[in-house]
């Protein structure tokens, strides 16, 4: 799937402006993040130390975690847009 710079910028956004006391917004936004970054649960799971059944059970909203994780998976995924923006940066540069 091709992910432009615009739709990175604008996900970044959203999640920038996420409560994390909203969980269903969590899930949504966990899992257009991992589709837009082409993340399994095991991707996830392994960035964040935790296991891939409990990132399964996040991303079909069986199981919400902590707000404080919810933080620590949005950083994650604005970190992993960005880094995925500047390799798109660098590709067309050379």
């Amino acid at each position: 799937m091709f992910v432009g710079k615009a739709e990175l910028l604008a996900y970044e956004d959203r999640v920038k402006r996420a409560d994390p006391q909203n969980a269903a917004l969590f899930t949504s936004l966990l899992n257009e993040g991992m589709q837009l970054l082409s993340l399994l649960d095991k991707d996830l799971a392994d960035d964040l130390a935790m296991s891939r059944p409990t990132v399964t059970r996040w991303t079909n909203g069986t199981v919400n975690p902590h707000p404080a994780m919810r933080m620590a998976t949005y950083k994650l995924l604005i970190a992993r847009s960005a880094a995925l923006r500047r390799r798109m940066k660098v590709a067309v540069a050379a």
